[in-house]
């Protein structure tokens, strides 16, 4: 899969707390589903979720989104 750096949107946190809880990192692309780019089923720690995510954020120059 190819995509240009132009065409990303954001950087999107999944956050769903409870008993099964899931914490995951998406980026978001035009015309495209959202790119996973952490692994199902190993959760992350909630600081270094938001940790990666805004770092590539401000490295992409686009928005976080889910915070």
């Amino acid at each position: 899969m190819n995509c240009k750096t132009e065409d990303v949107q954001a950087v999107r946190v999944q956050l769903k707390e409870g008993l099964n809880p899931k914490r995951a990192l998406y980026l978001r692309v035009k015309g495209m589903r959202d790119i996973p780019l952490t692994r199902v089923g190993q959760p992350m720690a909630l600081s270094a979720l938001e940790n990666q995510g805004a770092e590539l954020a401000r490295f992409l120059g686009v928005p976080l989104e889910g915070l």
